[in-house]
């Protein structure tokens, strides 16, 4: 019996749009270079993530944050954002790890698009800037979560350079 792949939830391809998006900013690289790496490795866990659409997503999402000017507020905006995402199903409910009742991992529907994932950070900005967002834990990103370790992995595997622009001379 062949048992076929299934979708990436859309909780994970929101914190991965997140997280390209940062390494973008804080590694002065191609936007292109962290969404392959994403899309190579969720590819190999899921249904194909594809590379243009990730970067399409990531573009919409760096678009977001000139229209709003946010600047020098960016990654950690993005990280909170990611942060939420990862360890909350909703406001009220955390999500949950391991066990039976575990995260649910995958999607046997695509419900993901660069869209949606827009229309979930505006949101998420929105309620940060009227200080109800839940605020992530500083430091975080999918490289230092231990919940899911092939999304830790991936998110180490690097194939840039990793000299943060956010520690050069001001």
């Amino acid at each position: 019996m062949v048992f076929s792949k299934k979708y990436c939830p859309v909780w994970v391809y929101d914190c991965v749009v997140a997280q390209s998006v940062i390494d973008f900013i804080l590694y002065g690289v191609d936007l292109a270079q962290p969404c392959r790496k994403f899309a190579g490795g969720l590819t190999e866990i899921f249904e194909e993530v594809s590379l243009e659409e990730l970067v399409r997503a990531s573009e919409l999402v760096v678009k977001f944050l000139i229209e709003e000017k946010i600047n020098e507020d960016s990654t950690d905006l993005l990280s909170n954002f990611s942060y939420y995402r990862f360890h909350y199903a909703s406001k009220k409910t955390r999500r949950k790890f391991g066990g039976i009742f575990g995260a649910k991992l995958s999607d046997g529907v695509r419900e993901y698009s660069g869209n949606e994932t827009l229309k979930s950070l505006k949101a998420y900005y929105y309620e940060s800037r009227s200080e109800v967002a839940i605020v992530g834990s500083p430091g975080w990103s999918l490289a230092t979560q231990t919940e899911l370790p092939d999304m830790q992995e991936i998110a180490r595997n690097s194939s840039f350079q990793t000299n943060p622009m956010i520690y050069f001379e001001r």
